[in-house]
C-alpha cells in the first residue's frame, strides 16, 4: 500500500508538473531562509538577486573600487549565501563580471577583458582577480571557438583558444601560492579541463580536492557531469552511474534534488522523473513517503537545471 499511495502521489505532482509547463512556468530558486508560495514569487526573488548582484559588481569593477569588489567577493565566500537549490551568490558574482554571450561582437569582449585585466594587475595579492581574469579567459577561448563540434571548427580557431586557455592555466596556477582559497578557482580549473582535455586520474583528483575544500558548492557536481559525456571525455554510462553514487553520498532530499538537477541537466524533464521514481521505488532515496520531499525536487529541480546548464556548461565561463 505504500508504494502504491507514492505512486499515486507521484503521478498527482507528475500531471500538476506537467500542467505548468504547458503555460510555461518555469519557477527560479528562492533564499534558503525563505519561503515562497507560488513559482512567480521565486522567480522575482532570483532575478532581484542576480540584477543587484551584476549591478554592484560591475559599477565597483568600472570605477576600479576593487577593494569593494574583493570584500564583497570574500562576503560571500565565507557567509556561502546560496539559493535553496544550492547556487551559491558567489557563482552569481563572477558571472556578472566574467561571463559574456559566446557571441557577442568582439569589441564587447575586448572591452571587458580590458576592465578585468586591469584589476587583475592592480590588486595582486587578491585571489578574486586571478579567478576572474582565468574565468573570461576560459570564456574568450570558448568566443573564438564556438559552440560547435570539434571537426566544425576553423583551423584558424584553434591557435587563439590555446593562447587563451594556456594563459588562463598560468594563471590558475600561480594562484594557488596565495593563502585564500576560492570554489570558483576549482570549477574554472575544471572549465580550462574541458578544453585542454587533462587525463582523467588528474581530473579526478581535483575534483575531489575542490570537494574536500567546499563540500557545499555543488557546481563541482554538475561540471564533472558535463566532463563525463560521451561527446568530451566519458564514456557510456560515466555520467548517470557518478549521478547515482554522488546523489547516495549527500544522502537525504539534498542527495534527491542533486539527483534530479544532473539528470535534468542531460536529460528531458519526463525521463528525469521516470529515473527519480525508479530511484525512489528502490529504495535509494530517504524519506520517500515524505510529500515535502517530492514537492520541493518538483518546484526546486526546473530552475536549478536550467541555471547550472547556463552557468557550468562547457561553453560559460564558471
Amino acid at each position: 500500500m505504500k508504494i502504491s499511495a507514492r505512486v499515486c502521489l507521484y503521478c498527482v505532482l507528475f500531471l500538476v508538473g506537467s500542467m505548468c509547463r504547458s503555460q510555461q512556468i518555469s519557477p527560479q530558486p528562492v533564499d534558503r531562509h525563505q519561503h515562497h508560495a507560488g513559482p512567480m514569487c521565486v522567480e522575482d526573488e532570483f532575478t532581484k538577486t542576480e540584477a543587484s548582484i551584476e549591478k554592484k559588481a560591475l559599477t565597483l569593477l568600472a570605477s576600479q573600487k576593487y577593494s569593494e569588489l574583493d570584500a564583497l567577493a570574500a562576503n560571500f565566500r565565507k557567509s556561502q549565501a546560496c539559493f535553496e537549490n544550492g547556487y551559491w551568490q558567489l557563482a552569481l558574482l563572477y558571472k556578472s563580471i566574467t561571463d559574456l554571450d559566446t557571441k557577442a561582437p568582439e569589441q564587447d569582449w575586448e572591452a571587458r577583458l580590458k576592465l578585468i585585466r586591469r584589476w587583475f594587475e592592480q590588486d595582486t595579492d587578491c585571489i578574486t582577480p586571478r579567478v576572474a581574469m582565468a574565468r573570461a579567459l576560459v570564456g574568450y577561448a570558448w568566443h573564438a571557438r564556438g559552440n560547435d563540434w570539434a571537426s566544425k571548427v576553423s583551423k584558424d580557431a584553434w591557435p587563439l583558444v590555446y593562447e587563451r586557455i594556456a594563459e588562463a592555466t598560468r594563471i590558475l596556477e600561480a594562484a594557488r601560492n596565495l593563502s585564500e582559497t576560492c570554489p570558483v578557482w576549482y570549477s574554472t580549473w575544471m572549465k580550462v579541463a574541458m578544453l585542454s582535455g587533462p587525463d582523467r586520474e588528474r581530473y579526478d583528483a581535483v575534483f575531489e580536492e575542490a570537494l574536500a575544500a567546499f563540500p557545499a558548492y555543488t557546481a563541482f557536481y554538475f561540471s564533472k557531469v558535463w566532463y563525463l559525456q560521451e561527446r568530451w571525455y566519458g564514456e557510456r554510462g560515466d555520467w548517470e552511474a557518478f549521478a547515482a553514487v554522488a546523489a547516495d553520498k549527500i544522502g537525504g532530499e539534498k542527495g534527491d534534488l542533486l539527483y534530479a538537477q544532473l539528470y535534468g541537466m542531460c536529460t528531458s524533464n519526463e525521463f528525469m522523473e521516470i529515473r527519480l521514481e525508479k530511484r525512489r521505488l528502490s529504495g535509494h532515496v530517504s524519506n520517500a513517503d515524505s510529500k515535502r520531499s517530492v514537492g520541493n525536487i518538483r518546484t526546486q529541480f526546473l530552475p536549478s537545471a536550467s541555471i547550472a546548464q547556463s552557468v557550468v556548461s562547457p561553453e560559460s565561463g564558471s
